[in-house]
């Protein structure tokens, strides 16, 4: 077993050879095409010096960007991210499909042989890395349910029902407490 310090710097050296002759701006910019959100390049410095650990979602963004290489998978190693991220999935389990910084649940309907996780409502088909199959549908993948997630969700759907909200409809009183609120 590696000590904490090997394994840093083995994660640090893996990301740049995977990048190869890419610039960490370079990196972010590839990152912001395939996960629709801004990932600076202070932030995949952090992540190449073990200031930060590389989120899940970022770590399959670079399987996407550089490949499915040994290399890759290595990083998941260390990482700790299995190869199969999804492969004790049972049908009726739920999991978030994510897309760009948006989040919605579903279930698993089908498991087929070719280790493709189909969904119920979506209809879509992923690998259990939780890669979508047979798309070019970039940043959409499946993971884990978590508070985290839920709370993302929630966190969404308030603002949702805020936007859509007729404030026209509300008391003087009511609207002035509304921009007590707003002014905190």
């Amino acid at each position: 077993m590696q000590n904490i310090s090997t394994a840093k710097s083995n994660i640090g050296f893996l990301l740049k050879k995977i990048r190869g002759k890419d610039s960490q701006l370079r990196v972010s910019m590839k990152l912001k095409d395939v996960l629709n959100c801004e990932i600076s390049r202070e932030a995949i410095s952090a992540y190449e010096n073990y200031r930060a650990i590389l989120p899940y979602d970022i770590y399959m963004a670079y399987g996407q960007l550089y490949g499915n290489t040994q290399l890759i998978k290595e990083l998941g190693q260390l990482l700790g991210y299995t190869d199969e991220t999804f492969s004790n999935l049972c049908i009726g389990d739920r999991v978030a499909i994510k897309q760009n910084d948006k989040y919605r649940i579903d279930v698993v309907s089908k498991i087929n042989e070719r280790k493709s996780i189909i969904l119920k409502f979506s209809k879509l088909s992923f690998n259990f890395n939780g890669v979508l199959v047979d798309s070019n549908s970039q940043g959409l993948m499946i993971v884990p349910v978590t508070n985290e997630v839920l709370d993302h969700i929630k966190y969404e759907s308030l603002l949702k029902t805020i936007e859509n909200f007729d404030f026209k409809k509300l008391s003087k009183e009511k609207l002035k407490r509304v921009m007590e609120i707003v002014n905190e």
